[in-house]
């Protein structure tokens, strides 16, 4: 049994935390519309129960009719014939929903996987979810010397109501490894909005700003699975809702490729 105690925070003098592996691989892909189904009265009875009270333009009928793809089989297409080394750490982060609410993409990581990492899930962070998820990782690796770590960000749009949804089903992988570098994150709540690009240029001017620096167009869903792909030295982004800026700046001993993670 993994066993941690308190997280280790930032320092009073840098906002930043550190995670001790440098990004050693980067894979990013999108979706078409996937074929898995949520047939079946128990998933209607769910989402009918779910849905109540709240206006997301839900139908019974739209369950039967739903198809997407779960986090789960994002993850297998994603890593099929990717990962050969055993992993120590994953993190799943996604803002919306899996398309099956019966699924636990961590749980099936943890069996899937070589080395039958430790899973974690972060969610309902907005375009902050990848910047969570390496914060998460970084407190546990300072806690417990670990050589690889995985972070996994996806979306999908296969849900079975008609609120908002992403554009498009994607999925990146970000693969960390000892003795490659190191990465620091920042994630800063309490942020005003007219202040947010300001202090992001402040703590590290970044080489790439995602939609809620730059007011552009979200591409590929909130969890900014876009912002990700072939990341710079330094990307930030900022969440209008909750008021939080987050900060990931990469120093890396050599660049990281689309190859296998090994």
């Amino acid at each position: 049994m993994f066993s941690a105690g308190a997280p280790e925070a930032a320092t009073r003098t840098s906002p930043f935390a550190v995670l001790p592996m440098g990004l050693k691989t980067v894979l990013h892909r999108r979706f078409e519309s996937g074929k898995d189904r949520l047939d079946g009265p128990i998933m209607t009875r769910y989402f009918t129960d779910l849905a109540a009270g709240h206006d997301v333009g839900y139908e019974p009928e739209l369950v039967a009719n739903a198809q997407g793809n779960t986090f789960i089989s994002l993850a297998r297409e994603l890593l099929h014939d990717q990962v050969s080394e055993p992993i120590d750490l994953v993190v799943v982060a996604h803002d919306g929903p899996d398309f099956d609410p019966r699924l636990s993409a961590p749980v099936n990581l943890t069996a899937v996987l070589p080395g039958g990492p430790m899973t974690y899930s972060v969610s309902g962070q907005g375009p902050l979810a990848g910047f969570l998820a390496l914060r998460v990782a970084a407190g546990y690796v300072r806690r417990k010397p670990m050589h690889r770590v995985l972070i996994l960000i996806m979306e999908q749009r296969g849900m079975p109501y008609a609120g908002e949804r992403p554009p498009t089903d994607a999925a990146v992988a970000l693969l960390f490894e000892a003795g490659a570098g190191n990465t620091r994150v920042a994630v800063l709540p309490g942020i005003d909005p007219a202040d947010a690009r300001a202090e992001a240029d402040r703590l590290a001017p970044a080489e790439r700003y995602g939609p809620g620096l730059t007011s552009g167009p979200i591409a590929e869903g909130r969890s900014a699975t876009a912002l990700w792909a072939e990341p710079p030295a330094v990307l930030a982004d900022y969440d209008p809702i909750r008021g939080t800026l987050g900060i990931c700046a990469f120093a890396r001993e050599i660049e990281p490729s689309a190859s296998p993670l090994a």
